[in-house]
């Protein structure tokens, strides 16, 4: 449904254990599924790097990648002091490759951003690591010029559960129905939550504060098509209010009959 929405990437993670036990498909295969269905959107899985060993990523990146038409991203998750030359690795691996992959390295500390900004194309703040975009942007920016990099280089990417309701009751009410995403709002008290509106303006500052891409992580509900289609009309379409310092989007004029105004082009009902 993302993909034939419009929305730009489609991301999954390695948690091969439910919070109930339930066992899940790892981020890999169940990327692999997705791949079958999804012939427009970007594909990532953020990988786990202690389950696999950087040769056999890219090894599979490349497979996948050249499968799905060079449309694959990779991110690494790891908190061991191994993980810059993990990604060093992996990126040796893949940039020798004709299609080379997008390498995305998630950072919850200084440590990490400043091994994203020596060897990513990205960096992922994962969810619950970020209480203030005007913060963490900044420690980005510090990472880059640690290991001389143009920041304008190197892409911002943020984790953050998101549901979006006609209304904020219906969007607390879809953050509170799923005991996971729950967890996840507690923990991030900047998830994007609430009506369409109050969600743009909080897309708006966080692009303005610097972030370049949002991840958004959504609600497993019963009614996630209309979720998917509040997210789209969120952020698919006109990006220019998105621009740091630019103007907001012209509202659009009203209907020719709005407010039983008359309409010359019905006579016949001119309250209509």
């Amino acid at each position: 449904m993302c993909d034939r929405a419009g929305i730009d990437v489609l991301w999954a993670r390695d948690s091969v254990m439910a919070t109930d036990g339930t066992p899940r498909h790892d981020a890999w295969t169940a990327l692999t599924i997705a791949a079958s269905e999804c012939h427009r959107a970007r594909l990532g899985a953020v990988l786990a790097a202690s389950l696999r060993a950087p040769k056999v990523v890219a090894t599979m990146a490349r497979t996948l990648n050249a499968i799905i038409d060079g449309r694959l991203e990779v991110g690494i998750s790891s908190r061991e002091e191994s993980l810059e030359g993990y990604v060093g690795e992996l990126s040796d691996a893949l940039r020798a490759t004709d299609a080379p992959t997008i390498i995305c390295v998630e950072a919850a500390t200084p440590r990490e951003a400043r091994v994203a900004a020596g060897l990513a194309d990205n960096v992922l703040i994962p969810v619950g690591a970020m209480t203030d975009a005007a913060l963490a942007v900044p420690e980005v920016l510090k990472a880059c010029a640690a290991v001389g990099r143009d920041p304008g280089t190197l892409g911002i990417a943020v984790e953050l559960p998101v549901s979006i309701g006609r209304t904020s009751a219906e969007a607390l009410a879809r953050a509170e129905a799923e005991p996971l995403f729950r967890q996840l709002v507690q923990r991030t008290p900047l998830g994007i939550i609430g009506r369409l509106e109050e969600c743009q303006d909080r897309v708006i500052d966080l692009a303005h504060a610097g972030i370049t891409e949002l991840q958004c992580i959504l609600p497993n509900v019963p009614d996630i098509q209309d979720v998917i289609a509040q997210l789209t009309a969120m952020v698919v379409g006109n990006r220019q209010a998105l621009t740091p310092g630019s103007p907001r989007s012209k509202s659009p004029d009203p209907p020719d009959a709005w407010g039983g105004r008359y309409d010359p082009s019905h006579p016949a009902d001119p309250t209509s």
